[in-house]
């Protein structure tokens, strides 16, 4: 049982590649909505 199962490497793979992703998106919102806030009119 020492060898990993493909189901948790491609899982630990996927959410790997999913943060990666998520983080400069989450960051370029975060700075668009202290550039435009909400309610300004």
């Amino acid at each position: 049982m020492n060898r990993p199962s493909p189901r948790w490497r491609y899982m630990a793979d996927a959410s790997y590649w999913i943060y990666i992703v998520h983080v400069p998106t989450f960051i370029g919102k975060q700075l668009n909505g202290r550039r435009y806030p909400r309610g300004v009119t």
